[in-house]
């Protein structure tokens, strides 16, 4: 099978602000620890620096792939993954920049670019 598209999506509203609430805190726990110790120094960097990794980490890592006739969302883990088939997805649902459908008994929501949901929602419209 050969990989047709990828595209980078956040998670819904909710999971989203809970996930990037746990990460700002890795942020505020390094200034407060610079502002404790009145100067900047190695541990606040590592701080900081953890937090470049974790943002990094969760922008790059969340995808959708379409390969053949599946669509497959890859999180932040990677073997936490869902497999999908396109023929069973149902009501396919296009926001501003979103993307709803409805598979199975779940309904998944997700966050992307308007481009990339656009793509997306023809993909998962084309049945077949």
């Amino acid at each position: 099978m050969k990989k047709v598209e990828s595209f980078y999506y956040q998670p819904d509203f909710l999971n989203n602000m809970i996930s990037w609430s746990w990460t700002l805190m890795i942020l505020i726990v390094g200034i407060i620890f610079w502002l404790e110790v009145t100067t900047f120094n190695w541990i606040t960097a590592t701080f900081f620096a953890l937090f470049i990794v974790v943002i990094s980490v969760q922008t790059v890592s969340r995808t959708v792939e379409i390969i053949g006739s599946e669509l497959i969302i890859n999180r932040v883990i990677k073997s936490n993954f869902t497999i999908l088939s396109i023929s069973k997805i149902k009501n396919v649902t296009q926001g501003k920049m979103s993307l709803s459908f409805d598979y199975g008994n779940k309904r998944y929501k997700l966050l992307m670019s308007r481009k990339s949901s656009d793509k997306l929602f023809k993909a998962s419209t084309k049945k077949g």
